[in-house]
C-alpha cells in the first residue's frame, strides 16, 4: 500500500506529465509503472551526482544511508559500487 507521500509524487507526476520521479519503495514504483511513470530513486540520483563528479565516493554515501536505515541488498550495492566505478573493501 503506497503511503500518503508516495500516492502525492505520483499524483502530481501524472498531472504535471513529470519526465521522472523519485520514488524508493516498490510498491510506488509498480505503481508508477502502471501509468508509465518514469522513475528513479535515491541510489540512481548519487549515481547521476558520482558520474557529474558532485560527490566524490558512492561508498560514503552508501555508508551513511546504511547507518540511516536504508536497505540495500549486498548483491546490488556491489553493482552500484561497479557503475561508480569503485572497489568494495
Amino acid at each position: 500500500m503506497l503511503d500518503a507521500g508516495e500516492a502525492e509524487a505520483i499524483a502530481l507526476a501524472i498531472a504535471i506529465k513529470a519526465d521522472l520521479v523519485l520514488l524508493d519503495e516498490n510498491e510506488a514504483r509498480r505503481v508508477a509503472r502502471l501509468h508509465g511513470l518514469r522513475y528513479t530513486g535515491v541510489v540512481g540520483v548519487l549515481l547521476i551526482a558520482k558520474s557529474e563528479g558532485r560527490i566524490a565516493a558512492m561508498k560514503d554515501c552508501l555508508d551513511r544511508l546504511a547507518e540511516s536505515g536504508f536497505r540495500l541488498s549486498k548483491s546490488l550495492r556491489a553493482e552500484v559500487l561497479k557503475l561508480a566505478k569503485e572497489e568494495e573493501a
